[in-house]
């Protein structure tokens, strides 16, 4: 008797593998595609990183010599401010230190930032020193008219248009 009880069970499991596979299949992609959904990044975000990255890469290589472009690909406007070190309005997230901000549109909280300790408060009129500067910069890029932005220099001021 107990050779047929096992032998049904044995059955019973070799009948059920595909059904689990198939499970397993069908939870895994809706898994990946919840994760697709709500962990990744949006495309401001994503436009505020290739921004920063384009920052960073003109402070390592130390000279900017005509403007640098970076495509842009959100739909929404994007509110990008630069903060120089102690600015009184900055975001917590800056910790009195030099930073971007991209924050949201028609939101005054700031979703992302960015220190930048080397980037002092320009100096006024003076283009003698060979360093890159900031000083308080708001830079507004409208929904759907400007695919491209700008890093560019005036001075020694960096500056995003």
């Amino acid at each position: 008797m107990q050779k047929r009880g096992s032998t049904l069970v044995l059955a019973w499991l070799v009948e059920s593998i595909p059904g689990i596979i198939v499970l397993i299949l069908l939870l895994s992609t809706i898994a990946a595609l919840i994760y697709l959904f709500v962990y990744q990044e949006n495309p401001e975000e994503q436009d505020f990183k290739r921004i920063l990255g384009d920052i960073d890469a003109i402070l390592e290589q130390g000279e900017l010599t005509s403007p640098r472009p970076v495509p842009i690909q959100s739909e929404s406007p994007l509110v990008i401010v630069m903060y120089p070190d102690k600015y009184p309005n900055a975001p917590q997230q800056c910790e009195q230190e030099p930073c971007i901000c991209l924050h949201t549109s028609g939101d005054e909280r700031a979703v992302k930032c960015k220190q930048y300790p080397q980037l002092q408060p320009c100096p006024t009129a003076d283009c003698s020193a060979n360093k890159f500067c900031i000083n308080n910069y708001f830079s507004f890029i409208p929904k759907h008219e400007q695919k491209t932005i700008y890093i560019k220099k005036e001075c020694n001021e960096l500056n995003i248009i």
